[in-house]
């Protein structure tokens, strides 16, 4: 990882949705995004890293169907009722298995589910989360290692 080779400290992305998900008490969480971040586990672990046990979907039929609304449908600014309705029901399946919340982990995702779609399920915008995580270290009300998981830092 780019943040072990720094001196700098890094605002990792993961980081700060991890502790927006603590913050709501919460320890379980499906994620959604491209099939590469749902495949690959450099988001996903670095949010497990903070105590949370983070659901993906599993079927290769799931990780294809969100992988092609947002390529085909998303990236191009269409947002229709069937593209919703597919995020839908992966994010019902990952509910089902256990999530408390869901991570929208692809910055298109939150332009096409809104918190009123999955009711009593928070939703995490992680990019929103990350922009909003910024504002407060340049603010100086956080420091970039406040987001870090208990025990580490990469500075």
């Amino acid at each position: 990882m780019i943040s072990e080779t720094l001196s700098t400290p890094v605002l990792h992305i993961a980081d700060c949705t991890a502790l927006r998900i603590l913050a709501n008490n919460q320890t379980k969480v499906g994620f959604i995004g491209t099939r590469f971040t749902m495949k690959e586990t450099y988001l996903t672990d670095r949010i497990r890293a903070h105590g949370i046990q983070v659901l993906v979907p599993q079927s290769q039929q799931d990780l294809s169907d969100v992988q092609t609304v947002i390529e085909e449908k998303l990236s191009l600014n269409i947002f229709d009722q069937e593209s919703k309705q597919v995020m839908l029901t992966v994010i019902q399946k990952l509910i089902q298995e256990g999530a408390e919340g869901i991570v929208l982990g692809c910055t298109e995702i939150p332009l096409l589910i809104k918190p009123g779609d999955v009711p009593n399920i928070p939703l995490y915008d992680s990019a929103s989360i990350h922009i909003a995580a910024a504002v407060d270290v340049q603010l100086g009300c956080k420091k970039v290692t406040d987001f870090y998981p208990s025990g580490s830092c990469s500075c």
